[in-house]
C-alpha cells in the first residue's frame, strides 16, 4: 500500500487505508505499506509517529509487517509493536547523520548510501539492506506462520526474527 503523508490528517485516506487493510488482511501472508515521512527515525527530520496515530492503529491492527519511509538521508531500522519500520532515504540525495534526534525503537542505523532487498519465499521473508559498494550492511529473516485466516492476523512473535548486524 501506498500512502500520501503530506494528506496525513485526510479522513478519506484514513477510510481508504483502514478498508483496504481490511480486506487483505487474511488473504494475504504480507503487508507492505510505503509513504514519504517516517513515524521512528533518527535523522535530522526526526519521527513523525505522533502525527500519524490512526494509521499506526490500522496498522497495528490489520498485522502490517514492514513501512517503508524515506525523508532522512540514511538507513535506519526500527521495531514498534510487531510492526518493522525502514527508513530507506540513502539512494543519492547528499546523507544526513543518524542518531540526530531521539528514536527508542532503533534496532539499526547507518549514514549510507543504498537499497533493500526482499527476497519472500513462502513464509519467510529475508531483508537485506545493501550498500552501494555491494556488502549487506544489515539484514533480518522473518518467518510467519502459514495459514493466516482469522479475524486478525498473528502477530509476529508467532513466528521468528533472525536479527543480525545490530550494532549502531
Amino acid at each position: 500500500m501506498c500512502l500520501d503523508s503530506d494528506v496525513r490528517y485526510s479522513t478519506d485516506q484514513i477510510a481508504w487505508l483502514e478498508a483496504d487493510l481490511a480486506r487483505v488482511a487474511d488473504r494475504v501472508q504480507w503487508i507492505f505499506v510505503n509513504f514519504h515521512h517516517p513515524p521512528h527515525s533518527s535523522g535530522s527530520h526526526g519521527s513523525e509517529y505522533a502525527t500519524m496515530p490512526k494509521w499506526i492503529d490500522a496498522f497495528e491492527q490489520y498485522g502490517v509487517d514492514i513501512v517503508f519511509n524515506g525523508h532522512d538521508h540514511h538507513y535506519e531500522r526500527s521495531l514498534n509493536n510487531d510492526i518493522w519500520y525502514i527508513v530507506t532515504g540513502g539512494g543519492g540525495a547528499p546523507l544526513r547523520a543518524v542518531n540526530q534526534k531521539p528514536n527508542s525503537y532503533q534496532i539499526y542505523a547507518e549514514r549510507t548510501l543504498h537499497f533493500c532487498k526482499l527476497q519472500i519465499n513462502g513464509a519467510q521473508l529475508t531483508f537485506e539492506m545493501i550498500r552501494a559498494d555491494g556488502t549487506v550492511g544489515d539484514t533480518f529473516i522473518m518467518t510467519e506462520p502459514v495459514g493466516v485466516a482469522s479475524v486478525s492476523r498473528l502477530p509476529i512473535a508467532w513466528g521468528k526474527i533472525k536479527t543480525e548486524g545490530q550494532a549502531r
